[in-house]
């Protein structure tokens, strides 16, 4: 197999006579929304150059094997990961030290998560009540009477009762998962044993049905599913970062792969609800309507809160990016922010200390870079991140 080993946001040069023009277009084609292709001609030099765009790990195609390296180390890599998606309340964490590649990554939490769902599911799948609508030949709950089948007919006899089934939100989004999972390209043969296992095991108590990312943030814990709670932040963190293609469609394997500007953002946010001072909070991904069109709205990656009054004190945005200077779009962006929310401050994050240092103004608003330097030890860049952002929010 041959490899090709690229870095996140950086452009290869390849010779055209190591590529061939079918794999480019497959690659192209089937993951163009990860990487960049440009084909050979003679502004070039008759080069394929290569661009992943903020995607880090394994992608396979045919018989080359695109190994995408990121700017981060993997330790911070999984630092980022631990806050962002809460995988500190993985007991078996310690299992993560260590890990070489963000493939190895990927295969050591896909293993965790298999074995805590058979572990899970040797115990006994949790079960629920739910109300269900159906015919049945005995009364069962409440006998529905005259109710239309939609074509001028009645049913015979339907009732609405209490099931208490396995059929429920906990248990759909960790098979939904583990069907995913079982397409990635993960290379240990005995981790897929693993993932294969645990799917047939879940599948065998609830069909698996295809679950949104955002359910995964519905479920309620208590006492009865305390245990599902790492076992559902693994699930997101597949969910997001496997793409949402993934599980639709034929027996096409889908690639091992992190992205990284969601993973950067998501970081910032649960870093930021950590650690603020008492009496702020953060709103991440708040959807903000504009007056005048409902059916438009902005999208702000973070929004800085007083938690008492729920006045809007910033807007954050986060930017994955090495630019040497922010860019217009950018700034106008932040300001339509800021100008939505009725607040005179706005930021720009970056992680990285390559970007040139902003303050403008413009109006009333106030635009400011910050670093949250991912480079270096996270808690240390994390406390110098925070006292830059009090000292001018408060």
């Amino acid at each position: 197999m041959q490899i090709i080993e690229l870095e996140e946001e950086v452009a290869t040069q390849i010779p055209e006579c190591d590529l061939d023009d079918g794999w480019a277009m497959d690659l192209h084609r089937q993951y163009g929304s990860q990487v960049q292709i440009e084909f050979p001609s003679i502004q070039n030099e008759r080069h394929y150059i290569l661009r992943p765009r903020g995607y880090v790990g394994h992608i396979l195609l045919g018989d080359r094997l695109l190994d995408i390296k990121a700017k981060v180390g993997v330790n911070n890599l999984f630092g980022m990961l631990e806050y962002a998606y809460q995988l500190a309340i993985i007991e078996s964490s310690n299992r993560l030290v260590g890990c070489r590649s963000v493939a190895e990554l990927f295969e050591r939490l896909a293993a965790i998560l298999a074995n805590k769902v058979l572990a899970r599911i040797h115990k006994g799948v949790r079960r629920d009540y739910v109300e269900v609508e159906a015919e049945t030949t005995y009364l069962r709950g409440r006998l529905l009477i005259n109710r239309q089948d939609g074509q001028g007919g009645y049913w015979p006899f339907k009732c609405r009762y209490q099931d208490h089934t396995a059929e429920i939100l906990d248990n759909h989004i960790l098979a939904w998962t583990l069907y995913c999972l079982g397409r990635l390209q993960l290379q240990r043969d005995e981790v897929r044993r693993q993932i294969r296992q645990a799917f047939r095991a879940m599948a065998s108590v609830v069909e698996p049905k295809e679950v949104e990312i955002e359910q995964c943030l519905r479920p309620v814990y208590n006492s009865l599913n305390a245990d599902y709670r790492p076992m559902h932040a693994l699930c997101r963190f597949f969910l997001e970062h496997c793409g949402p293609a993934l599980g639709k469609g034929g027996g096409q394997f889908m690639p091992v792969v992190v992205n990284m500007p969601l993973l950067f953002e998501r970081f910032v946010a649960e870093w930021l609800s950590e650690h603020l001072p008492d009496g702020l909070q953060v709103s991440r991904q708040y959807h903000a309507r504009l007056e005048g069109d409902e059916r438009l709205s902005f999208q702000i990656d973070i929004v800085l809160m007083d938690k008492q009054t729920k006045q809007p004190l910033a807007v954050l945005d986060t930017k994955y990016t090495r630019s040497a200077q922010p860019k217009e779009e950018d700034i106008q962006q932040v300001v339509a922010y800021a100008v939505r929310m009725g607040t005179k401050q706005a930021f720009i994050v970056y992680p990285w200390l390559e970007t040139k240092p902003l303050y403008i103004k413009i109006g009333a608003i106030e635009v400011r870079s910050l670093v949250f330097d991912i480079n270096r030890d996270l808690p240390e860049a994390g406390e110098l991140f925070i006292d830059e952002l009090m000292e001018i929010c408060i």
